[in-house]
């Protein structure tokens, strides 16, 4: 028996078991390596297709930025002109009452207050 050694079952490892075994572990390594190139490669590619989608994004955001900013200032327009439309019509309402009234009014509440009912 010529270079042969007892494998774990104790039976002798042949030069072309090994040289077969080689062969799988360097073609294993080389497909490893290609895989991991590959998986690079598909990273690099979905981080700039990112870059591209976040720079569109961005973009459209800043185009309709003026448009929103203009809306959001004719809603607050619109709601100032809303209160001082009812600020006006409630001033309004209190202007028609009298002196007379209001003293009358006042003294029946201070009166309320001071008799505690």
């Amino acid at each position: 028996m010529r270079n042969r050694k007892p494998d774990s079952d104790g039976s002798p490892v042949t030069h072309s078991q090994l040289t077969r075994l080689l062969e799988v572990e360097r073609r294993l390594a080389t497909e490893l390596e290609s895989a991991r190139r590959r998986a690079k490669a598909l990273v690099e590619t979905a981080k700039l297709g990112v870059q591209v989608r976040d720079t569109r994004l961005t973009r459209a955001l800043a185009a309709g930025f003026p448009e929103i900013e203009q809306r959001v200032l004719e809603e607050q327009r619109q709601k100032i002109a809303d209160l001082v439309t009812s600020s006006g019509k409630q001033a309004r309402a209190y202007e028609s009452i009298d002196d007379q009234t209001i003293d009358r009014l006042a003294a029946e509440v201070v009166d309320r207050l001071l008799d505690g009912s």
